[in-house]
């Protein structure tokens, strides 16, 4: 069963967060796919306008009873006008492919490769390979991966000192839970660190809470935040995205 979200956008400190490794809870048809798709959008008048746009897709297909293929896609852009002068706010998009390998029911292995640009925040492009290998652990409800790993990256960032190639080691880690039979929440947090350089580290985390109020219809409500330590000059280190939508099944 495929899912379709419909919804509002609310832009925190400037652009949204591509959510590169989580994979939401979702109805499965019988083919094993499950898929998402977010629309959200922001229209202001007055003395001052906004015009935003928010896109994002995920979906995951298993390839065997013990592993699962992932792709995902972002897009978010955003223009704030005053006094007749306007100017570019958000502009974002990143993609990402993973391979999951579950071996029995504690451990896991993960490789994805994932691209990024944001011309806003300064970063011209982003190419990342990730490993890693690590626990899974659940009880009741509740489901929670540790995965440390490392990672090969290629980028420019607008920090001259720090764009090409990096080797960087770190973690991910993701928690699904049931609240009730209506509510489910999934969270997950990502940190990544240059090994060399002590001052150049990253982490993103996100969390999403889905309450089912028919068979077919859910409310989705996310938050998302990235921090990244080392910008160009006058550009903020964190930043955020806030989502309510609609989820829709069929």
């Amino acid at each position: 069963m495929r899912t379709t979200e419909i919804g509002t956008s609310i832009i925190i400190g400037g652009t949204a967060l591509f959510a590169l490794l989580p994979s939401p809870i979702l109805a499965q048809d019988d083919d094993g796919f499950t898929g998402s798709l977010t629309v959200g959008g922001q229209i202001e008048t007055g003395q001052a306008e906004t015009d935003a746009l928010s896109l994002t897709f995920t979906g995951t297909h298993p390839y065997s009873d013990s592993g699962s293929f992932s792709v995902g896609a972002d897009l978010t852009y955003a223009q704030y006008e005053v006094d007749h002068v306007r100017a570019t706010v958000a502009d974002d998009a990143s993609a990402v492919f993973r391979v999951e390998q579950n071996y029995g029911d504690r451990w896991v292995a993960m490789v994805s490769l994932q691209t990024r640009t944001n011309e806003v925040y300064g970063v011209d492009y982003r190419v990342e390979q990730t490993n890693g290998f690590g626990v899974r652990l659940q009880k009741g409800a509740a489901a929670i991966r540790i995965v440390p790993g490392v990672s090969f990256m290629a980028h420019d960032k607008g920090v001259p000192a720090e764009n090409g190639f990096n080797f960087n080691y770190g973690f991910y880690q993701d928690l699904t839970m049931a609240l009730t039979p209506m509510w489910n929440l999934t969270q997950y947090a990502y940190a990544s660190k240059d090994p060399v350089d002590p001052d150049d580290y990253t982490y993103n985390f996100d969390v999403t809470l889905t309450g089912a109020f028919t068979e077919r219809y859910a409310l989705s409500v996310s938050f998302q935040n990235e921090h990244e330590s080392l910008r160009p000059v006058g550009i903020a280190e964190s930043y955020g995205n806030m989502q309510v939508g609609l989820q829709i099944s069929f």
